[in-house]
């Protein structure tokens, strides 16, 4: 790669690992996409697609749901892209997933170790944040936001370091034979990574008087999880969201109402980022009703699990792995660039939908949002989201395979069918507590001995 190369795979790197957490989360940090969009970067965009598919696989072993600690496939995808296009053929593909494997595992660890100097960070403020000191709230989320963008440059730069430094070394190593059983091996993991999880997805008012700056509030809440830590989870990204609908109570008492509302605001909270605005909206609502501190806190505490376990249902185990499973049959199937701008539009009109309706909800209910989750629609929607991404990542899944099998000989297929029928059969042994990611990286481990060993 040029350097002009590896500068705007650094950027767009970036711009995924934010997507991935932080902001807005608009799913250009899915693999597909991020994949698609590096290879067309690089000029080879088959090679992008090829990729964004095997580690979209990866992505089905583990969903987000809650504080779960997971790999970070998006920019781990991007240097894997930047690997393959190094090297030809079936040693590229090896490569990549390898070089993206071991990225993906390094991103992994820097958000965990982002998460504790952003409870550092809280920690130190608390005083602040108590008095309902905006400034230290947005100065804190703003840093956070910022901590992640170095994250996620460092994470991308340290993969394509690897890319560049795995091309020296196994190029000219490696027969063809022994880099096709690498690329077949590791294909075969990411197999039955897709498989598994899919397995496990489907076996499992008034108006108010005061007219709020909801649109404010909404575009914050796409960075709600930009401070997420240990200590207070989401609630420095939830004070800051909520801080605009709060400011009608300025005037009042001098606007003590005001910074203590602030300072309650930015307390514990955790839920689904994308059903937060229920919360949010209603807690903003009743400091605007006079509802004394106490019952604000309660509401807030009521709200945080039932948000999160909807939200993960709906969304996580429902809408998102029912767009990526149309995406993939899509690439499969030669759609390319349509399949992943699809995937894009359709997805975020849903995601965005239901961030504004549940912060309208909130505002409009108040106290009373219990009412709001009692939605029919909601209901329904639940009810048919799980039956339909069943049906189409299971149409989805064989076609994935037949794709990514296609350039493989016969014999190399029937490498690739045995390593993922062993490899879905060992991460559904649960005492080896084996990952998706454990088994890319084993299965490239023992792939890369072979070809060694078979020169």
């Amino acid at each position: 790669m040029t350097l002009e190369q590896v500068g705007i795979l650094l950027a767009w790197g970036t711009l995924v690992g934010l997507d991935l957490v932080t902001m807005p989360q608009a799913m250009i940090a899915r693999p597909l996409v991020a994949g698609a969009v590096a290879g067309a970067l690089l000029g080879d965009l088959e090679t992008g697609l090829r990729l964004g598919v095997i580690f979209e696989l990866f992505q089905y072993d583990i969903l987000p749901m809650g504080a779960v600690r997971y790999p970070e496939y998006g920019p781990a995808t991007v240097a894997a892209v930047g690997a393959a296009h190094t090297a030809a053929g079936a040693l590229g593909i090896g490569l990549g997933v390898v070089v993206g494997l071991v990225t993906g595992l390094l991103g992994g660890i820097s958000i965990h170790l982002m998460r504790r100097l952003n409870a550092r960070a809280v920690r130190r403020s608390a005083p602040a944040l108590e008095r309902g000191d905006v400034g230290v709230l947005v100065r804190l989320h703003v840093m956070s936001i910022l901590r992640d963008a170095a994250r996620a440059a460092v994470v991308t730069w340290a993969g394509l370091v690897l890319a560049v430094g795995g091309h020296d070394l196994l190029v000219g190593a490696l027969a063809v034979r022994g880099a096709l059983v690498v690329a077949v091996v590791v294909t075969g993991a990411a197999v039955a990574a897709g498989t598994v999880g899919t397995l496990r997805l489907v076996g499992r008012g008034p108006v108010a008087a005061v007219k709020p700056p909801l649109a404010r509030s909404l575009l914050r809440l796409f960075t709600v999880q930009g401070s997420w830590n240990y200590e207070r989870m989401l609630g420095i990204g939830f004070g800051v969201a909520e801080e605009p609908l709060l400011r009608g109570l300025s005037p009042e008492a001098n606007g003590e109402a005001y910074r203590a509302a602030v300072a309650r605001g930015a307390h514990f909270f955790n839920a689904h980022p994308y059903l937060c605005g229920l919360a949010v909206g209603a807690a903003a609502r009743a400091e605007h009703d006079g509802a004394p501190p106490e019952q604000v806190e309660r509401l807030r505490t009521a709200l945080s699990g039932p948000l999160g376990s909807l939200g993960d249902r709906l969304v996580w185990a429902g809408w998102l792995p029912f767009n990526s499973g149309l995406a993939l049959a899509g690439i499969a199937l030669g759609l390319g660039w349509s399949a992943i701008i699809g995937f894009l539009v359709l997805y975020n009109v849903g995601h965005v939908t239901l961030r504004w309706w549940a912060l309208r909800a909130g505002w409009n209910y108040g106290l009373r949002v219990a009412d709001a989750l009692r939605q029919p629609f909601l209901r329904r929607a639940g009810a048919l989201l799980a039956p339909a991404m069943a049906v189409v990542t299971g149409a989805a899944l064989p076609l994935a395979v037949g794709y990514l099998g296609d350039p493989f000989p016969s014999w190399a297929r029937v490498l690739f069918v045995g390593a993922a029928g062993i490899g879905a059969l060992l991460l559904l042994w649960r005492r080896l507590g084996l990952t998706g990611l454990r088994l890319g990286l084993g299965f490239a481990a023992i792939g890369l001995v072979l070809a060694v060993a078979w020169r």
